[in-house]
């Protein structure tokens, strides 16, 4: 019984401050991110990460060409039309 009433005031302790949260957007329009880790970030450069912290900051804030969808399947993100030619050898994107 303890475990139930825990659980549900943490549901509705997580569902007021989240309510809280919402507020009204500013008048600038402007949209803000401020992002904690736990430790410093040490690149953003796809190519060099090492680091967890640096890789959860790419995953959660960059978007690709194409992610996966609904049961893995490919759908664009930031593509919005692809062209092949060449051989397949010279790929075009168009983007958003």
């Amino acid at each position: 019984m303890y475990r139930k009433w825990l659980a549900g005031s943490v549901v509705l302790l997580s569902t007021a401050i989240l309510t809280a949260c919402g507020g009204s957007k500013s008048s600038s329009g402007k949209q803000v991110l401020n992002w904690t880790t736990s430790t410093e970030v040490q690149t953003l450069d796809t190519s060099k990460v090492t680091d967890a912290s640096s890789m959860d900051q790419l995953n959660n804030s960059v978007d690709g060409l194409y992610r996966l969808g609904k049961d893995a399947k490919i759908q664009p993100a930031m593509a919005t039309s692809t062209k092949v030619s060449n051989g397949d050898k010279t790929w075009q994107f168009t983007v958003t």
